[in-house]
């Protein structure tokens, strides 16, 4: 019998709600409804022992309560994290994602995540639909005064804030190291101890690259950019000699790996039989499921520094493109070439010179 070894394939599928999403400043409560406004100081104390950390809103809810929900397939998109790691982390943007793509994560399922619970009020468009949310899995309902209740783990903004700016610096970082002409800048956003050979990373929001004056980083101590404090240490990197990209892809590969322990996937063997006039030869394939989006993104990214996604972006509009049917050499969008030679043609029209 032939064991065909070494493949391995990816399946994830995820949901959203077709009534799509909303930012809400819900009430912060216990699982079982009660608000911590109307606690006393004993019940607040005993429940910040198990829970300890209560976000503040805005928190993602459901715009409308809907059993039903929408299944996609993200991984069909390979520069689905590379896309996430670009917009820009605001409240519209992010629920602009969220209708398009659903949660991050599963909040209510996933064991990692800590959070408390929040209450949100909604008002059933009947009995017949209550009766159906009381009865779902899915829904958590309580009646108070006279008024319907919906008890959730919450979505807060800020849980996305952190993980879009995560992934959009070590992506960020990835793309600095690739060219030689930014070592300059990862120098000062990599800093280098030569005594102890131990290097930090100074995490920043991505937007804030074009506004960090690097040349006058060089030269004056006392100019510190918006960083995010404390500094990150850069594991297993104890060098002679500094190199900066190398740094850069080692802290890279320390977050791809930090951030799927904590959004993990689930990785299993399956066996696939061999046609009936093959019956010495069966294949053995390594299964990857993500667990979340985020998980799924993170996975894409690793795909990444093994080469088995190629991207790269448009010289002209910026935007990323999958190179999995272009040439190494594709340096642009062919609608992108067409405008700015048609733009170009029109200048020199009028007079102007680019």
């Amino acid at each position: 019998m032939n064991l065909i070894t070494n493949k391995a394939k990816a399946i994830f599928s995820w949901k959203k709600s077709i009534g799509g999403y909303k930012w809400e400043n819900a009430t912060p409560c216990d699982p079982w409804g009660k608000p911590f406004d109307t606690m006393n100081d004993k019940e607040r104390k005993k429940y910040k022992e198990l829970i300890p950390y209560s976000p503040e809103g805005p928190f993602l809810t459901e715009e409308h309560l809907i059993e039903k929900q929408e299944t996609f397939y993200p991984l069909e998109n390979p520069l689905l994290f590379a896309q996430f790691s670009d917009i820009t982390p605001t409240e519209e943007s992010f629920l602009n994602w969220a209708n398009e793509h659903g949660r991050l994560i599963d909040v209510e399922s996933n064991k990692e995540y800590f959070h408390s619970f929040i209450l949100s009020q909604f008002i059933p468009q009947d009995e017949t639909s209550h009766d159906s949310m009381l009865s779902s899995s899915k829904y958590r309902i309580i009646k108070r005064d006279g008024l319907y209740y919906q008890i959730t783990k919450p979505d807060p903004l800020s849980f996305w804030k952190i993980e879009q700016r995560d992934l959009s610096f070590a992506v960020m970082l990835w793309e600095l190291s690739s060219n030689e002409e930014t070592d300059s800048k990862l120098s000062k956003i990599l800093e280098w101890n030569k005594d102890t050979r131990r290097a930090y990373v100074y995490p920043f929001h991505k937007e804030k690259l074009k506004e960090i004056d690097f040349e006058r980083f060089r030269k004056d101590e006392d100019y510190l950019p918006n960083f995010i404090w404390p500094p990150r240490r850069i594991e297993n990197y104890h060098p002679e000699e500094h190199d900066v990209r190398k740094a850069a892809l080692m802290f890279v590969r320390q977050e791809i790996n930090r951030k799927l322990a904590i959004f993990p996937l689930r990785t299993s063997l399956e066996i696939i039989e061999s046609p009936d006039d093959e019956k010495d030869k069966m294949s053995k394939i390594l299964v990857h499921e993500p667990r979340s989006l985020l998980s799924a993104m993170w996975y894409q990214f690793l795909l990444v520094q093994t080469g088995e996604i190629k991207l790269k972006r448009c010289s002209l509009c910026g935007e990323w493109e999958n190179m999995e049917k272009h040439r190494s050499s594709w340096t642009k969008h062919s609608n992108c070439a067409n405008y700015n030679r048609v733009k170009r043609a029109r200048n020199k029209k009028r007079g102007i010179i680019n």
